[in-house]
């Protein structure tokens, strides 16, 4: 009897049986697989959305602050897809370093020479930003004007800032630039605006500015600093008027303005009673 293993002529096969996962167990297992990095993306996207969230009200010297103004800020300006808003928002920006400025007057034991010279290049930053913003936007030439004067009393608020305080010494220079920058480019706008436009629209532009500043003084505590600078910076402006140096009358009428508003930026004192009591004056002295 045959005992080979090829007795009957049939052959074995030696592989490995074959396991059947079923489709869709498959299917899963590539969903889960997907899904692990989509939500850890969005766990990462939640944080960052809340620490930017958190460092918006952060102040310099602190931990969020440079998140703040260097990826927050940035990123909120690059979705102002027009020069019209990048200028609205550069204003803004421009402003916030200005409410910060005051806070580290008010609490000088934060401010360290590190945090000033972050300050210091921050609003130079920020100055150029602005003017190229606004003198991209497609705006009128009056409307111009009235930017670059918002623009120049919030840089001239800062310089009075570091004027006044001895601890803000280092940025007086820097800050004095960004001022000179913002007047220089103001009064430049203003010149072409006279010297190009019809005798009507300046005549008309002149006396809105002075309606309005006129207004804004009736505001004023009688007698303060801002009032007295205002009126008689008005007064320049009507005699400019008279001999038709009408570029001078205008930028005589924004430093009257520039009194008014650096006044109600800093100094709580120029303000006048309030319910029949006088505002208690900050630490910041009055004067502007």
């Amino acid at each position: 009897m045959d005992n080979s293993p090829n007795r009957d002529n049939k052959s074995f096969d030696t592989k490995e049986p074959s396991i059947l996962i079923p489709e869709h167990t498959t299917t899963r297992t590539t969903q889960k697989q997907l899904l692990v990095p989509v939500l850890a993306g969005i766990l990462i996207l939640i944080i960052i959305i809340g620490i930017g969230y958190q460092s918006l009200n952060s102040q310099p010297g602190t931990k969020f602050y440079p998140i703040k103004v260097n990826i927050v800020e940035p990123t909120l300006r690059f979705t102002k897809l027009t020069s019209d808003d990048r200028s609205s928002y550069d204003i803004n920006r421009m402003k916030a370093r200005l409410d910060e400025l005051k806070t580290l007057a008010r609490d000088n034991a934060t401010a360290t020479p590190e945090t000033l010279s972050t300050m210091s290049n921050l609003i130079d930053s920020y100055t150029d930003d602005a003017l190229e913003a606004v003198n991209s936007a497609s705006l009128s030439s009056e409307n111009r004007i009235n930017i670059l004067g918002e623009l120049t009393n919030i840089s001239q608020a800062q310089e009075t800032l570091a004027r006044t305080f001895p601890e803000f010494e280092t940025m007086r220079d820097s800050l004095e630039t960004s001022q000179g920058k913002v007047t220089d480019t103001l009064e430049s706008t203003i010149v072409t605006f006279a010297s190009t436009s019809p005798i009507e629209d300046v005549n008309a532009f002149l006396a809105r500015q002075i309606q309005e500043v006129g207004t804004a003084i009736a505001e004023l505590a009688q007698g303060s600093s801002a009032q007295k600078q205002a009126i008689a910076r008005i007064n320049n402006a009507n005699e400019d008027i008279i001999d038709g140096h009408f570029a001078n009358a205008i930028i005589w009428i924004m430093r009257a303005k520039q009194a008014i508003t650096v006044d109600g930026y800093l100094w709580d004192s120029e303000r006048g009673p309030v319910d029949g009591e006088p505002i208690t004056p900050t630490e910041i002295p009055e004067g502007s």
